[in-house]
């Protein structure tokens, strides 16, 4: 190749590297242009990430204004205990701060007042934070740490929100703060923040009010000594001198030999620390309230809404539902009353208190009671009905003063009503017909039954589930506990504000003598839904728990801001309105307890109301609850404690009689109100005691009121009139000759209850039949079926025999009633003779009652020989009604594990079996009253059908049935 072609060929090649070269520069440029702006955009965002962090981080940080506010020397709301007053606001009640302590600031700086003592202020760094005079405030080893490590972390951390979780978010915002707190305001006034503001134990916030609790000295004056005592109480203020006295001075001497250890302390100055005296003052006296049970409650429910540390830490201003005046009536009337009770003097019984209007209106007491217990107390409750606001509370008093106590005792008779409420929505009524009979339970074990009396010592047979619960017949009761199901109940009452009524050790059917616990607040609220008709109001204090009586009102900090609003309450309704008027309406009677309390009686305050006494076996405590449409008020009385002193017994009258004078006191400037009846409700008239339709010989005929649609159907059954034998007493029959026959009316009375009815002369019927006037039956003239006194029905087979010498014919005749008028031949005239054989068919369709079967027998010689009998021609069947369940009702497992199945199966002749068909599979029988038949509740869509066959024969079945048992989804439960 030629030089010049060489050349071309080289500078040709070079030339397509450089523009290959400069491609590949182009490319590269633009990728490092690409990345640099990758990355520029990365770093801005990390900024603005930052930035939004950041702000994230400082969005709502607390002021440091906040921290000059609360520790501010002359008015710092660190200074200000928690203060409560009445509804008014006017009234203080009570300061949450120890008697005669009274809050201090102390300085580090002698021109601004007094100062913590060297020591204190030494021991404080040496135990916390040995570097705090060259800290910045944060601790960067522990920059992730929720928890404060410095000094100014701790003081930082006191005016963080309460609710703000401890989380990096948090550790972060702390650390900020402290960080600005030191740059702010320097180390010296950090660590005076902190020792104002540390926590001892028993309300004592500040190192000199520590000081003067526990030691009696000023912060001002501690040593070395004192100060290892003080704030190791602070680390752990549950062990403070007063309520752990060895282990706070253990806690000391550790503390001072670890000072030692690091070189905090020399050996001199050591060893006298180490062995000087600690001279621990008496704890103060509690100081004192008009209301120590209110106040307690009030701080028990704020702990659980504010917290603990928030309340005790003070300058808050707390306004309670407390009614100041209704609060000093209760306490001295319930005063008075123990006293009285305790004083065996005539003249003091009676009391003429200038200062007491309340304690005027008790009912004089007629005779002392016999060695009364010196710790006999009484406690008491007054609530708004329709805010469930308290308005006034009394802890137990004695004679011996009040306390804060609101103890926890067996309800007894007072749990009544709850069974009454789970029965009437299992289809009885206020007029169900109640056997007040001894227990004859095959389930019950021979101790319990020993136990089951009324208070009153008597049974008193039949009566309506009304009378039976305001006049406390806890035999019937306690009967149709076991009926509706123990659990059933429990599970109701604790619905209902009772929760503790599962007592371990207490059998399900003493649940009304002596099971269970209840106090006076749940008593209360119990029956604040009687009084509303099915409502329940409050407050709802913690998520997942039912609403509460409400005892705080309002509370906001010491600059006037809220921190606590329950001026208005919630309602959640928790029994339907008929269901709670069924029940009010029974305590609402007073005319029904007149056959225990008498006429007129503490239960009657002249304006409707509902009242229950309570009485618990033994007799050693008694509760009286009752309201009016605006107030409801509740008191115990008794022995406190789990120890009964057999030797004494409470009256329920005296409890009593704390409610009347109470509620006359409490209503005189209300008007009189009432109730009226809601949808769902009707009235009819009944026949008392049976609770059925009134018939010509019901003795008593009563008002009553039912859920509608469970009226009763039926004439009463329990009164009947039978002919008998005036002379013999026995029932009359054709035989008896008619000049001899009467009608009487008796009550006829069940089996099981016969025993008692003999043994208290109440007469029963008659069941044999007056036969001594029988002829002596011939062997040629006889009837052998049916038999004498029968029940028959339909098409009736009569047989026996109709023959002998000289037989030419017979007949065979029927006659309504006891002593026939006029007879009916039944087929027609027989001329052949008939032996052991049937006589005649007789159809008894249509005809019901009493009447003669007589068999006419013509001999050649135109004699006559007859033979008669008695039957009762039944054709009806019986009449079922269904109770429970009703078509359509929805169950729910696992809150109702047994259902009790109950019918009203009626005939005019008797029953002979009662069946109950569960899905086409037989359940069980019955042959006598009370129908029902305790299931236990499967999952699924059921179906019921229940037979009947009555004496007779007749038989017939109730309509079926539909109804559902669900599981509830535990959301609900």
């Amino acid at each position: 190749m030629r030089p010049a072609s060489l050349y071309l060929t080289i500078q040709r090649r070079h030339r397509r590297r450089d523009i290959h070269a400069q491609s590949l520069l182009a490319r590269f440029s633009k990728a490092a242009t690409a990345t640099l702006a990758v990355s520029l955009v990365l770093l801005s965002g990390a900024i603005i990430a930052l930035a939004f962090e950041y702000a994230s981080l400082t969005r709502d940080l607390p002021s440091l204004a906040l921290l000059e506010a609360r520790y501010d020397i002359q008015k710092g709301s660190l200074l200000q205990p928690t203060r409560f007053y009445d509804r008014s606001g006017m009234v203080l009640i009570y300061s949450l701060e120890n008697s005669g302590v009274t809050r201090r600031f102390l300085t580090l700086d002698a021109s601004r007042g007094e100062m913590f003592s060297a020591e204190i202020a030494q021991v404080a760094v040496w135990m916390n934070e040995p570097g705090f005079w060259q800290s910045p405030g944060i601790s960067w080893q522990h920059l992730t740490d929720p928890q404060p490590v410095t000094i100014a972390e701790k003081v930082a951390l006191t005016i963080f929100p309460d609710g703000e979780p401890a989380n990096l978010r948090r550790a972060l915002r702390m650390r900020l703060l402290a960080a600005q707190l030191v740059q702010t305001y320097g180390r010296s006034r950090v660590l005076e923040w902190y020792l104002n503001s540390l926590y001892f134990g028993r309300l004592a916030f500040g190192a000199d009010t520590a000081a003067r609790l526990y030691l009696g000295i000023p912060a001002s004056q501690v040593n070395f000594a004192e100060a290892a005592l003080l704030l190791t109480t602070a680390q752990a203020p549950a062990l403070n001198p007063f309520d752990a006295p060895a282990a706070a001075l253990e806690r000391q001497q550790a503390a001072l030999a670890e000072l030692r250890k690091h070189n905090f302390l020399i050996e001199d100055v050591y060893q006298r620390a180490k062995s000087a005296p600690i001279k621990i003052r008496p704890a103060p006296e509690e100081s004192q309230n008009i209301s120590p049970a209110f106040i307690q409650l009030s701080i028990d429910q704020l702990n659980r809404q504010i917290g603990r540390d928030v309340l005790e830490r003070g300058g808050l201003r707390v306004i309670t539902t407390l009614d100041a005046n209704l609060q000093s009536q209760l306490s001295c009337l319930i005063q008075n009353q123990v006293k009285r009770l305790a004083t065996s003097d005539s003249d003091s019984r009676s009391t003429d208190d200038p200062t007491c209007p309340a304690a005027r209106l008790l009912p004089t007491l007629t005779s002392a009671e016999k060695d009364v217990p010196s710790n006999l107390s009484a406690s008491g409750v007054l609530l708004d009905v329709k805010t469930a606001q308290v308005l006034a509370l009394v802890g137990e008093t004695s004679i011996h003063g009040q306390t804060p106590m609101l103890g926890a005792y067996a309800p007894g008779s007072l749990f009544s009503p709850v069974v009454a409420v789970a029965a009437f929505a299992r289809g009885y009524s206020p007029a169900s017909l109640m056997w007040d009979i001894p227990s004859n339970s095959p389930d019950t074990k021979l101790e319990d039954t020993a136990n089951r009396v009324n208070p009153d010592g008597k049974y008193h047979g039949a009566v309506r589930l009304r009378t039976a619960l305001v006049n406390d017949y806890l035999t019937p009761i306690t009967g149709l506990l076991e009926q509706v199901g123990a659990n059933n109940i429990i599970r109701l009452a604790e619905t209902l504000g009772m929760p503790d009524m599962a007592h371990p050790g207490v059998q399900p059917g003493n649940l009304l003598y002596n099971g269970g616990k209840t106090s006076l607040l749940q008593v209360a609220q119990t029956y604040s839904i009687f009084a509303s008709l099915g409502q329940l109001h409050g407050k709802r204090i913690a998520n997942g728990f039912s609403l509460e009586p409400v005892i705080v009102l309002y509370v906001e900090d010491a600059s006037g801001l809220p921190i606590l609003d329950q001026r208005t309450s919630d309602a959640q309704s928790l029994l339907s309105a008929p269901l709670a008027y069924l029940t009010h309406h029974v305590l609402a009677d007073n005319a029904a307890r007149w056959a225990s309390l008498g006429y007129p009686n503490p239960l009657e305050i002249g304006r409707p109301a509902g009242a229950k006494i309570g009485r618990v076996v033994g007799n050693q405590g008694a509760w009286t609850v009752g309201y009016t449409p605006q107030l409801l008020s509740a008191f115990w009385l008794g022995i406190p404690g789990d120890k009964p002193d057999d030797q004494f017994q409470v009256d329920p009258r005296a409890v009593a009689s704390l409610w009347y004078a109470y509620m006359q006191h409490t209503h005189r400037s209300l008007p009189s109100a009432g109730w009226q009846a809601p949808a769902g409700i009707s009235t009819l008239d009944v026949c008392d005691p049976s609770g059925l339709l009134p018939t010509t010989i019901c003795p008593a005929i009563v008002n009553e009121v039912f859920l509608t649609g469970n009226e009763p159907t039926s004439p009463d059954y329990l009164y009947r009139v039978f002919q008998v034998n005036r002379e013999t007493g026995l029932l009359a029959t054709v035989f008896t000759p008619p000049a001899m026959v009467e009608n009487r009316t008796f009550m006829v009375i069940p089996p099981e209850a016969r025993t008692w009815a003999r043994e208290n002369g109440i007469p029963l019927p008659p069941t044999a039949f007056d036969v001594l006037q029988m002829p002596l039956p011939s062997p040629d003239v006889r009837i052998n079926s049916p038999s004498l006194f029968a029940a028959v029905s339909g098409q009736v087979s009569i047989r026996g025999t109709a023959a002998g010498e000289g037989f030419s014919s017979y007949r065979v005749q029927v006659g309504q009633g006891l002593n026939p008028q006029t007879w009916i031949q039944v087929g027609s005239e027989q001329k052949s003779p008939v032996k052991d054989g049937e006589l005649a068919v007789w159809d008894t369709s249509g005809r019901e009652g009493l009447y003669a079967v007589r068999l006419v027998v013509v001999r050649q010689d135109q004699k006559v020989e007859t033979a008669i009998i008695q039957v009762t021609v039944d054709n009806a069947p019986p009449t079922i009604r269904v109770l429970s369940p009703s078509n359509g009702q929805v169950f729910w497992l696992p809150a109702e594990p047994l259902v009790t199945l109950r019918a009203e199966v009626i005939d005019s002749i008797g029953i002979s079996r009662v069946e109950w068909i569960m899905d086409g599979v037989s359940l069980g029988e019955r042959a006598q009253p009370p129908y029902s038949l305790p299931w236990e509740t499967q999952p699924g869509e059921h179906t019921l059908l229940i037979r009947a066959q009555d004496t007779a024969g007749n038989k017939s079945a109730s309509p079926e049935i539909r109804f559902k048992v669900e599981s509830q989804p535990t959301s609900d439960r």
